[in-house]
């Protein structure tokens, strides 16, 4: 397993914090892979499927991905990450993703709210499964609605978007 970063660092490293990963090296991708894995073959579960193209995802691309991934580190052991791709216009997370380990534990929410918190009040986008109940009721928890609908093949596909904050 990997170990949140050595520097900067505070003196004492809380017992559960965020970190920014850095996903161009090749230990740690292959870490935010292992993790996926194991997530998404959860999810491959829930909706019923084993052909399920997260699940194809290699170290190598999330290497070469050109979104930020931040993790959630448990003591020492990463429990969830999530990537954040962005544009001028919009940040979208590409994945999110929990340790099955470490379900029903908040992980999820505080990396979400890590991540609206770095988004500066910019508009956010997710999309997923329609039959991924939990995931579309974290979002919607958080403020995003849904905007649109897409079959793509034995799926439909929801995009939630969290609009800017207005300040």
């Amino acid at each position: 397993s990997i170990s949140p970063p050595k520097a900067p660092v505070p003196p004492i490293i809380p017992k559960n914090h965020i970190f920014q990963l850095d996903h161009a090296r090749l230990k740690t991708a292959r870490e935010i892979r292992r993790l996926s894995l194991a997530s998404y073959k959860e999810e491959a579960r829930l909706l019923g499927v084993t052909d399920f193209l997260p699940l194809k995802r290699t170290s190598v691309a999330i290497r070469h991905a050109n979104g930020n991934f931040y993790g959630y580190f448990h003591q020492e052991t990463l429990a969830a990450v999530i990537e954040l791709e962005q544009d001028q216009a919009v940040n979208t997370i590409a994945s999110l993703a929990v340790d099955p380990r470490f379900f029903r534990r908040g992980i999820g929410t505080k990396l979400l709210q890590h991540l609206i918190a770095l988004s500066k009040g910019r508009k956010i986008e997710v999309s997923t499964a329609s039959g991924n109940a939990p995931a579309i009721a974290l979002y919607k928890k958080h403020g995003f609605r849904l905007i649109r609908r897409k079959n793509e093949g034995e799926f439909v596909i929801v995009t939630l978007c969290r609009a800017r904050d207005k300040n």
